[in-house]
C-alpha cells in the first residue's frame, strides 16, 4: 500500500508541474497582453522588437542592463508588437523570455525598388557628371537592421517596402549580423541576406530538400521557426547602404567606411568619380568578367549606381515605388 502511494505522490507532483508551467505561460500571455495595451493595444507597428517590463513598466533594451535567459518560447501571436520580452521582478531577472510572432512592422525609412535600365548610356545620362559608386545587386533578401546605442534592435524584413516582417529572434543564425557594434546612437542598415553558390550546392547535396537557387533557399529559410535549422543554411548578410545615422555624413563612401569600421561585412563597389560613357562601360566590363569567371561568390542579378553626395540623393521625387535619385540597377541584356 505504502508503494502505491509513493507512485500516486510522483504522480500528482508531475501533475503539479505541469499546471504550473501552464500558469506560468497564461501569466506572460496575459502580461504581454497588458504591454500592448499599454502602448495603444491591438496589432501595432513601430515599437522597438526588445523590451524589458521591470515591475509592471516597458523599458528599451538598452535601458535596463540585465541579462536574462532564454528558457521559455511561445509559437503564440499575442496581438501586440513585441519581438522579445523579458521579465524583471524587482532586482532580479526572471527566467522566461517571451518570443513574440510579429506578423508586420513599418518601416522607419521606405524600402523603395530602383528603377532598371540595361543600357550604360542611361546610366551616365542619369549620373549628370557627379561622382557615383556602382555595386552588385545581390539576389537575396533585402532585411533592414536597426541598431540603437550599439545593441541590436530589430531586424526586419524588406515586404512591400513599406512594411516587413519583424525576425529578429533569428539574427543569431545569419552571419553578419552582431548582436553589439561599438558605435552609440541610432542606426539603420539596409543589406541582402544571401547564401553563396558553395553554400548552397551543399545544402543540395545534404538535404531531402532540392531547390531551384540560392535566393530561393534564402527567402524560403527566413519563414522557418527553427532557428537551429536556419543556421545550417548559412545564410550571410552583406551591407549595401547606410541609411540613417546621427552623424554628419554626407558622402556615400564615407557612410560605407564606417560600416566598415564597425565590423560589418559591405557590399563590394567602385567610384566611378567621372561618369562618362566610356567610363561607365569600362567598369561594367570589369564587373561583368568578375560573374562570368565565377570570382563573384553570391548570385547577382545586376548593378547598383548611386550618388556619392546623399545630400543631393535624398531631393529626388518618388514615382510608384521608385525614389528617383535613390539609386539606378543595370541589368545585363539578354543572351540570344
Amino acid at each position: 500500500f505504502s508503494h502505491i502511494l509513493l507512485h500516486l505522490y510522483d504522480y500528482l507532483i508531475q501533475v503539479g508541474e505541469v499546471v504550473d508551467d501552464v500558469l506560468r505561460t497564461a501569466r506572460l500571455h496575459l502580461l504581454a497582453r497588458t504591454v500592448a495595451v499599454g502602448h495603444g493595444g491591438g496589432v501595432y507597428s513601430g515599437v522597438d522588437s526588445h523590451l524589458y517590463v521591470v515591475d509592471g513598466v516597458a523599458h528599451h533594451h538598452g535601458l535596463v542592463g540585465r541579462r536574462s535567459h532564454a528558457l521559455h518560447s511561445l509559437d503564440d501571436h499575442v496581438g501586440c508588437g513585441l519581438g522579445m520580452l523579458h521579465i524583471v521582478d524587482g532586482d532580479d531577472v526572471a527566467e522566461e523570455m517571451l518570443y513574440l510572432h510579429i506578423s508586420e512592422e513599418d518601416h522607419e525609412f521606405a524600402a523603395l525598388s530602383l528603377a532598371k535600365t540595361k543600357s550604360p548610356a542611361d546610366l551616365v545620362k542619369w549620373a549628370e557628371e557627379r561622382p557615383i559608386w556602382m555595386s552588385w545587386k545581390l539576389d537575396g533578401l533585402t532585411l533592414v537592421v536597426t541598431y540603437d546605442e550599439g545593441l541590436l534592435s530589430k531586424v526586419v524584413t524588406r515586404g512591400n517596402g513599406h512594411t516587413g516582417t519583424n525576425i529578429t529572434h533569428l539574427a543569431p543564425a545569419i552571419s553578419g549580423i552582431p548582436q553589439h557594434i561599438d558605435h552609440q546612437g541610432h542606426l539603420v542598415i539596409r543589406g541582402e541576406a544571401v547564401i553563396s553558390y558553395k553554400d548552397f550546392e551543399i545544402f543540395n547535396m545534404e538535404s531531402d530538400e532540392e531547390y531551384a537557387n540560392p535566393r530561393n533557399l534564402a527567402s524560403g529559410s527566413l519563414t522557418l521557426k527553427d532557428i537551429n535549422e536556419v543556421s545550417r543554411r548559412h545564410i550571410q548578410w552583406i551591407a549595401f547602404t547606410l541609411v540613417y545615422t546621427d552623424e554628419a555624413v554626407g558622402s556615400w563612401g564615407d557612410r560605407m567606411a564606417l560600416l566598415d569600421r564597425l565590423g560589418f561585412t559591405t557590399v563590394e563597389r567602385e567610384l566611378i568619380a567621372t561618369p562618362t560613357l566610356d567610363n561607365i562601360d569600362h567598369s561594367i566590363d570589369g564587373w561583368t568578367h568578375k560573374v562570368t569567371s565565377g570570382e563573384c561568390p553570391f548570385p547577382v542579378d545586376g548593378l547598383v549606381i548611386v550618388y556619392d553626395d546623399t545630400a543631393y540623393a535624398s531631393t529626388g521625387s518618388v514615382t510608384g515605388h521608385h525614389a528617383t535619385r535613390a539609386g539606378y540597377a543595370f541589368k545585363w541584356q539578354d543572351e540570344s
